[in-house]
């Protein structure tokens, strides 16, 4: 309970709250000895006692409830109810002592007084209990809000899922090497004993560090100088108008001097000099009656009040330009004539440049005219650029350690960090972008590659039109996957045009002189700008997927050269790319951890039935980006399951690209070459009666012919191409049906045709064995060809496809004899139909043309 006093006694003076009980008790005192209880008790009938005391009761209930005593029990901190309680205790403790010092202490006063203090204790207790939780409970709440040195110093701890903000608080150490500015404007004010007033200067732009030198010498002055007074409380930036600024800056001298008169006299003498400096009348009656005008009398007074007390006052105004424009004038004003008192140095801080605008556009003042004020003007150097980028540099990269850099990564930020000490960021001006860039880059979940982001959101904040005219001309700035883009793309089609007009753009751009400065910075993450700033032609030449070497890493980045994030680098949202990025980076990693092959293969199962179909195509184009990552140890398994899952992956064709299921035939080429002869040969021998995946295994075969990146170990593709013809001439021997659901995939009778082109007899006796009702329609697909173009899909029959395997009359008596009954049975009959009847469009091509390509499943 003692310490629980003593919070109360911090926050409600216990000498006012013994006043008040001393007052209550007395009270109660008085009513006992006039006896006025009894007197009401026996002048009054019982109900009249009752309504008066329901009365009473009442009035007390609403009094609690419109002060909100019930709610301040609730509140843990120490509040009025605690003060309350400290009275009801002391005045039952007084007016105890009190009667009993009287001999008045009858038993039934006892009792009740008994009642009341233990009442009033168990509350007290009960407070006490909640006071000390909430104390427990603040001391274990840990604050996100650090300094800038506890980050340069690396003393703060990773707080969990938390961002790390810098304070914005003026500070009393110095990280910009200002010693020397330090010691002179101390060493000015030590070595100064002015006997009138003596004014010095500290004059610096915005954020050049005038808070913190001024911070740092009034901690030098309170360390070793006794006899020096330090008047630090007055900010004029708070005041909004001039005859608030005069008193209070008044008042604040009268009270940190020592100077002791009555709240009357010192308020009439504010008035006075209100009135002389502002022309006011604001003097009262009473006022003018009691006290002469005698501004310059009591001015006089302080000055030999001054002169006696064997002390120097220094009086520091901070922040003066960010004052209103009038009271910048009167600040000048006051401390150059009518607060000049005696013994007072006034150091004033500003930026000059700021103050020499107010003084000649809104006043047409000379500015010359500071200098009959001003005894020593100090102006503040520029900051060394090596120690700036020290600060940045140091407190940067242990951030960024602390969001999970790696050391190796950390080096990537060495270019951005000496682009900010090059603009010379002043260090309130990092702390925000530490705050806001920094943080959105590294602690919300976007996707995106983090250093682009960080350079985008820093041109966001210190060059806004720069970052407009980024996203506005995208076209000069995605240098990836352009397709993806159809504005981006249909730019760039005429290649020679794109250069000229792009180079013409970008000089352009930088032309203005704060946008030159962001060329270098700009061309680390755009390398269309990179190419220019080196006079190359801006257009990729070939193929960028196979050529370009920066694709892999953009692409697999997700960096903002690419069409497929670059808007998101602009709307802070995610779309279908950066989740699927997401999702194969998470899959590839759980593929790298040691498991069972069956939880591997439900891992991709579960994937491939987590999105649409047609997003296979970007998840393995993302997963391509990765066959160097996987640990040597897993890779067989992942070609395992990759096989394994063919039939559901897929097949779409793309408009000059590859299927979903034709990268995997890529992705499985280049594993199948990474993994040890012995596992290449379990695996030739795994497969070989899983003839439904024939035509695939063609597929990855002709990636072992054409290997233009030379990755191919000896022997394997001709072990490969021998198995494949093993399973094709069982095929043919044993009559396997390919169009039975085991052996089943669409396309895959292609197999056989590859394997015995130049033998279409025994291509021919097989598929008049296998083919019948049951199957025709199966048979039939397999025969569409599916050609894509601008105006959707086009689905057609070639006579040279139906004859290479059979006869249309062997066809058309098998469909004498069976009935479409579905939908995709029926459409691919009329695409037959549309082949037998020669059929064609306005353009003069056969077959069905569609808007979308149709799924079928038969």
């Amino acid at each position: 309970m003692k310490n629980y006093f003593c919070e109360v006694n911090k926050n409600y003076s216990i000498i006012k709250q013994i006043k008040i009980s001393v007052v209550i008790s007395f009270s109660l005192l008085i009513l006992d000895i006039l006896d006025i209880p009894t007197k009401l008790i026996t002048k009054y009938d019982f109900p009249v006692i009752l309504l008066m005391s329901i009365a009473i009761v009442i009035l007390i209930g609403l009094t609690v409830i419109e002060n909100g005593l019930l709610d301040m029990f609730k509140i843990q901190s120490i509040n009025r109810i605690d003060a309350i309680i400290c009275v009801k205790l002391f005045s039952i403790l007084i007016y105890t002592t009190l009667i009993y010092l009287m001999d008045e202490l009858y038993l039934y006063k006892f009792i009740i007084l008994g009642v009341s203090l233990v009442l009033i204790l168990i509350i007290g207790a009960i407070r006490n209990y909640k006071y000390n939780i909430a104390k427990k409970q603040s001391k274990e709440y840990t604050s996100n809000i650090v300094d800038l040195k506890d980050l340069y110093d690396g003393n703060i701890g990773v707080l969990e899922g938390k961002p790390i903000l810098l304070d914005e608080k003026d500070v009393d150490y110095d990280l910009l090497n200002r010693g020397k500015i330090i010691n002179y404007l101390y060493d000015a004010i030590i070595s100064t004993n002015p006997d009138g007033k003596f004014v010095i200067s500290l004059e610096g732009e915005w954020g050049s560090g005038k808070t913190t030198i001024i911070k740092n010498v009034k901690r030098m002055i309170l360390q070793d100088n006794k006899d020096v007074v330090v008047i630090d409380e007055f900010d004029p930036w708070i005041y909004g108008d001039e005859n608030t600024l005069l008193l209070n800056m008044f008042n604040l001298i009268l009270q940190k001097s020592g100077f002791k008169y009555s709240s009357l006299f010192t308020d009439k003498i504010a008035e006075d000099l209100s009135e002389l400096v502002l022309g006011t009348n604001k003097s009262s009656l009473i006022k003018s009656v009691f006290f002469e005008n005698s501004a310059v009398n009591m001015k006089s007074k302080i000055n030999n009040y001054l002169k006696f007390s064997r002390k120097k006052f220094v009086f520091f105004v901070d922040n003066i330009d960010r004052a209103e424009k009038e009271n910048v004038i009167l600040l000048f004003k006051l401390v150059g004539s009518i607060l000049d008192f005696e013994r007072i140095t006034y150091v004033l801080s500003f930026d000059d440049k700021r103050v020499r605008e107010i003084f000649k556009r809104d006043f047409s003042i000379d500015y010359e005219y500071l200098k009959k004020i001003i005894n020593l003007q100090i102006r503040i150097p520029e900051i060394d650029k090596s120690v700036l980028s020290n600060l940045y540099a140091t407190s940067l990269k242990k951030l960024l350690a602390m969001y999970g850099e790696s050391e190796e990564n950390l080096s990537d930020y060495n270019s951005f960090i000496r682009f900010i000490s090059n603009k010379r960021l002043d260090v309130r001006d990092f702390k925000r972008f530490i705050n806001s860039a920094v943080n959105l880059s590294f602690k919300t979940r976007h996707f995106l590659y983090k250093k682009d982001l960080l350079i985008m959101e820093y041109i966001k904040m210190f060059n806004f039109p720069l970052y407009k005219a980024i996203h506005d001309n995208k076209e000069y700035f995605i240098s990836h996957d352009q397709m993806y883009d159809h504005q981006v793309y249909k730019v760039i089609y005429n290649r020679e045009k794109f250069n000229s007009e792009g180079k013409a753009f970008l000089e352009d751009l930088f032309r203005n002189s704060d946008n030159e400065n962001y060329r270098e910075i700009l061309g680390e993450i755009f390398p269309y700008v990179n190419k220019y700033n080196n006079s190359q032609d801006l257009v990729y030449t070939g193929n960028i997927i196979s050529k370009d070497p920066d694709y892999i890493i953009i692409s697999k980045l997700r960096r903002i050269s690419s069409a497929k994030y670059f808007d998101l680098y602009f709307t802070e949202t995610s779309n279908a790319y950066t989740e699927i990025g997401s999702i194969v980076e998470n899959f590839i990693n759980k593929i790298n951890k040691q498991q069972p092959l069956i939880n591997k293969n439900i891992l991709l199962e579960e994937i491939l039935s987590s999105v649409h179909y047609s997003y296979h195509k970007e998840i393995f184009e993302r997963v391509q980006l990765y066959v160097d990552d996987f640990e040597q140890e897993n890779i067989y398994d992942f070609v395992k399951i990759l096989f394994n899952n063919v039939e559901v992956i897929d097949d779409s064709r793309e408009f000059m690209a590859l299927s979903a299921r034709s990268r995997v035939a890529v992705i499985i080429h280049a594993l199948l070459n990474k993994i040890s002869n012995h596992e290449y040969v379990n695996f030739l021998e795994s497969i070989m009666k899983e003839y439904s995946r024939l035509r695939f295994l063609q597929d990855v075969s002709y990636w072992f012919s054409s290997d233009k990146e030379n990755i191919n170990i000896n022997g394997r593709k001709e072990l490969l191409e021998e198995t494949i013809k093993k399973m094709a001439e069982d095929i043919l021997k044993n009559n396997i049906n390919l169009y039975e659901d085991i052996n089943y995939m669409p396309k895959n009778i292609w197999g056989i045709y590859h394997a015995y082109k130049e033998e279409q007899d025994k291509i021919k006796s097989y598929i008049k064995v296998i083919i019948c009702e049951a199957n025709i329609f199966r048979f039939l697909n397999d025969m569409i060809n599916i050609s894509v173009g601008t105006g959707g899909y086009t689905y057609s029959i070639s006579k040279e496809s139906l004859e290479a395997f059979t006869s249309k009359a062997d066809v058309d008596l098998i469909l004498k004899r069976v009935e479409a009954k579905t939908s995709d049975e029926k459409f691919v009959l009329e695409v037959y139909k549309a082949y037998d009847e020669d059929i064609k469009d306005i353009w003069g091509d056969a077959g069905i043309a569609i808007s979308e390509e149709k799924k079928l499943t038969l």
